[in-house]
């Protein structure tokens, strides 16, 4: 349900802690327990708990770690959860002009896109990309994961190659994260069925920092770095990314343990005690962004209609104690559905 949603909700225990494990390296007192291929700039190995369904960012159904060091967005967001320009050369504002509010009610967003920044197989990106992306997403012919955001897109003008003005029918508070996921090639995909597209959806053109060197389907995807990345040859410090696919929770520990993979992300809460006292292992905690919550449904219990119901059941629930016992104290209470981390 959308963190939006006007619906009454109760038991908000927030899952603010997103628990990263990695594997401790030799050379620290901890040491790990066996041989395997340490960790280092060559290449790194991660434990990850699914395989994608595709590499195209806009139709996949779940995660999107693997895509995003493939494909960028005109915008990212940074540790504090704030929102920063990454293939755009600014996000736009009020302040500096790039968003107007119409008198119809409407508002115009202009992009200006980074110059200098090439697909991988050296075609500039621009903003035809973004017309194209915007096109396609709410054309007929494609089926994407959400056209969120995009719906409410009227048309996109590029007066020139860096410049793309979005126009929007209405307002649209999160248009800064509109093109989060990125955009995609026209010139790979113009008058092709994207949904069918294997070519791409399996091995997708993009700017990042890394490219597909090999998906062997039921065991894992090897990334490696792309030369001459738009950031500099510096970057990323890391050539080769292998996410190896392990559904299994304790075989993704254990492997961790055992130093068959690097690091594990988004390890279950209920396993931080088994994983918290492991001295091969580091366990780093961050803030999420998201939170668990009881949604009551007015319509199939009339009583829950009433404000004051809904209060008592609120009060009624100690929240404090769930998440010191049921969670071990490794989130805090939501009192919303906005959470600090949030950009909003």
């Amino acid at each position: 349900m959308s963190a939006f949603s006007r619906t009454p909700q109760a038991f908000r225990p927030a899952v603010m802690c997103t628990v990263l494990a990695v594997a401790a390296m030799v050379s620290m007192p901890c040491g790990r327990r066996s041989a395997g291929v340490p960790p280092s700039n060559d290449l790194l190995i991660i434990g990850y708990d699914r395989e994608p369904d595709t590499l195209n960012r806009f139709s996949t159904h779940i995660l999107e770690d693997i895509q995003s060091c493939i494909s960028e967005g005109l915008t990212t967001t940074d540790e504090q959860m704030q929102v920063v320009p990454l293939l755009a050369a600014e996000v736009p504002t009020l302040q500096n002009g790039g968003v107007q509010i119409r008198a119809d009610g409407g508002m115009d967003v202009t992009w200006k896109l980074r110059p200098g920044v090439t697909w991988h197989d050296g075609t500039p990106l621009t903003s035809a990309d973004v017309k194209f992306t915007v096109d396609a997403i709410n054309g007929p012919n494609y089926n994407p994961e959400s056209t969120d955001g995009f719906d409410r897109i009227r048309s996109v003008d590029t007066p020139d190659p860096l410049t793309a003005i979005v126009h929007y029918r209405e307002v649209y508070a999160p248009f800064d994260i509109q093109f989060i996921r990125g955009v995609l090639p026209k010139h790979v995909l113009d008058g092709r069925d994207i949904d069918h597209a294997q070519d791409y959806n399996r091995n997708p053109l993009g700017t990042g920092p890394y490219r597909l060197a090999e998906w062997r389907a039921g065991e894992y995807i090897l990334l490696e770095r792309v030369p001459h990345y738009w950031r500099g040859d510096a970057y990323p410090r890391i050539r080769r990314l292998l996410f190896k696919f392990i559904a299994n929770t304790n075989t993704r520990i254990n492997q961790l343990a055992n130093g068959e993979v690097h690091l594990v992300a988004l390890v279950p809460w209920d396993k931080y005690g088994d994983i918290a006292g492991l001295r091969s292992i580091l366990v780093h905690k961050t803030p999420g962004n998201a939170y668990e919550h009881v949604t009551l449904n007015e319509r199939q219990f009339p009583p829950f209609a009433d404000v004051r119901v809904r209060r008592a059941l609120l009060h009624a629930l100690d929240r404090e104690r769930y998440t010191k016992t049921i969670l071990d104290g490794l989130a805090p209470v939501a009192h919303g559905p906005i959470q600090p981390a949030s950009w909003a």
